[in-house]
Parts: C-alpha cells; sequence; structure tokens
C-alpha cells in the first residue's frame, strides 16, 4: 500500500489531471463575464439623474467642473493642473485622483462631460473595472492553484458577490482600486511561478492602486509576505547552487524594484500628491497633506460630520 503522503500527491495529480478542457473553460469563463457583465450593467441609471449616493454626486460635481490640461507640464503642476479637485473649487478631496483622471476623459472623448451624462460614464467604467477584477481574479486563481476548477469558481463567486455589484453601480473609487489591487495579486503569483518580471509589474499595480484610494498602502504587507516565502522557499538545488547571503541581496534587490516602480506608477497616475511643478518635484503637496491630516481627524472623530454621528454612544472597539 502507499504511504498517505503519495496517496496525496497521487490525489492531486488526479485532481489536475480532471481539469476541463480548454474550450470548455473559455466557454465556461465567458459565460460567468457575461453573468457578471448583465448583473452590472443592469440599470445603471437606477437612480433616474436624481444623484442619490453623496459621494458619486461629489465626484460627479469635481468631474464637471475639471477640465482636460492642456500639456503634459500642466498635468504635472499641482497649483495649475484642471484635474487637481483642489483647483476647480473643492478645497476638500480625500480621493486618489486616478478615477476621475481616467472618466474625464472617457467623457471628453464621449462628449458626455455635463452633470447627467458623466455619471452615467463613470458608473460603466466601475462597473467595467469590476469585470476587469473578475478577469484577473481568475488569472491569478490559476497561476496560484494550477487548477481551471478552482479559478473558475473563485472568477463566480466574484461575479455573484453582492458587495461588488452594488459598487458597480456607482462611480466611486472603491472598484477601481479592486482592480489595480487583484492586478498586483496576480502579478505576485507570476512570482511565485519563478517570473522575476511579477514584481514590477506588481509595483506598478500596487502604485495605481494608490492613485485611486491610499488607504491601500496596507497591500504592502503583501509584498513583504512573497518575498519571505520567495526567499524560503524549499527548493534543495536553488540552497546548493547560492548561498543565503546571495539569495537575500535577490530578494531585496526585487523588493526595492517593486517599491520604486510603485513609486514612478503613483508620481504619474496622482500628479495632486506632489507639489510638482514638473514630474521630478517629488515635495509632497501643502495641500494634499493638509486633507490627508483632515480625513484622520474626521475618522478619529475629532472633527464631527454627518456621516460620523452614527458612531454615537457606541462601544468603542
Amino acid at each position: 500500500m502507499p504511504g498517505p503522503a503519495l496517496q496525496d500527491e497521487a490525489l492531486v495529480r488526479g485532481w489536475r489531471g480532471a481539469t476541463p478542457r480548454r474550450g470548455l473553460a473559455v466557454v465556461a469563463l465567458l459565460a460567468t463575464l457575461g453573468l457578471a457583465g448583465w448583473l452590472r450593467f443592469s440599470g445603471l441609471n437606477w437612480d433616474a439623474d436624481q444623484h442619490l449616493h453623496p459621494d458619486e454626486r461629489f465626484l460627479t460635481m469635481v468631474l464637471t467642473a475639471e477640465r482636460w490640461p492642456q500639456s503634459i507640464g500642466e498635468y504635472f503642476d499641482e497649483a495649475r493642473s484642471p484635474l487637481n479637485p483642489r483647483n476647480v473649487g473643492f478645497p476638500y478631496f480625500a480621493y486618489g485622483t486616478l478615477p476621475t483622471t481616467l472618466v474625464k476623459g472617457a467623457a471628453v472623448a464621449l462628449g458626455m462631460t455635463d452633470y447627467n451624462p458623466v455619471v452615467l460614464v463613470g458608473r460603466a467604467a466601475s462597473a467595467l473595472a469590476d469585470l476587469g477584477s473578475i478577469l484577473l481574479l481568475f488569472a491569478a486563481a490559476r497561476r496560484l492553484y494550477r487548477d481551471t476548477r478552482v479559478a473558475l469558481l473563485a472568477a463566480l463567486f466574484l461575479a455573484t458577490a453582492v458587495l461588488p455589484i452594488q459598487h458597480a453601480h456607482f462611480f466611486v473609487v472603491d472598484t477601481f482600486a479592486v482592480l489595480f489591487v487583484t492586478a498586483a495579486i496576480w502579478a505576485l503569483a507570476g512570482v511565485q511561478e519563478g517570473r522575476r518580471g511579477g514584481w514590477m509589474a506588481a509595483g506598478v499595480f500596487f502604485g495605481l492602486a494608490l492613485a485611486c484610494k491610499a488607504s491601500v498602502f496596507t497591500f504592502a504587507l503583501v509584498f513583504g509576505g512573497v518575498a519571505f516565502c520567495d526567499f524560503t522557499r524549499s527548493d534543495t538545488s536553488d540552497r546548493s547552487a547560492r548561498s543565503r547571503g546571495v539569495r537575500l541581496a535577490e530578494t531585496t534587490l526585487y523588493l526595492t524594484a517593486a517599491a520604486v516602480a510603485a513609486f514612478v506608477a503613483f508620481r504619474i497616475a496622482a500628479p495632486d500628491t506632489f507639489a510638482g511643478p514638473g514630474p521630478f518635484g517629488l515635495a509632497p503637496s501643502g495641500r494634499w497633506w493638509s486633507n490627508v491630516l483632515q480625513t484622520r481627524q474626521l475618522v478619529g472623530g475629532d472633527l464631527d460630520i454627518p456621516p460620523s454621528v452614527q458612531w454615537a454612544d457606541r462601544t468603542p472597539l
């Protein structure tokens, strides 16, 4: 009788060997994306131009006031850029500007920049971003588990989850941030397969996610976890060929490359966070930093705003 380890190995081989044929898997994936698209694009104008979502309404007001910059120099000039909300009448802006920039560009191209139609552009972009997250989750799961069935199941779960469907009907920054975080997970899954270029790609995607919502900065811990796993992987041939010090230096180099890639992507995608005026002006913007401190006060309860009333007289956690 084979031992438990051999039995488990045979079971895994049987599981992977039962993976659906490629054609069937493609059909299943397309069906999942079709279902997801129907759930996300149905009823985009759900409020009949009443703008009932407060955060979405704020972003719509910002988009209506913004203009497309006349040059690259104007884009990177924090004090003059017409894509900087603080330059068009909104001194407090707590979100990343990459989603508003992308949607503004699409609205200009489509000629839908007025108050009512631009929100539909934003909602459609949000739905597309969520579809991209589903596709990237499928690709990441397939890399991690090497089983198409697991990847299809993961995609189906995300396609039918209630909260992503709800967010896809709103023009909010969350769907864009999730898209780039999922892309970073996909790239890091490639690192686990030995694809060293995945470090740079993951860094770029992480920088773009930060340009959507700065609170995703904790995802940097995932980079550390992947680096640790990469360094301690049980590959005896690799251990015999190279010393621990060499492998540590390589891992540090890859992490540094990812950090540099993330910073460059963030600098390009979120120019309002830097004083500029050119792309090499890397000092933090005073107005952006003031918004960060104000947001911290709002979250901490030092400043009172209507959405925080729900937390009054609650047990502190």
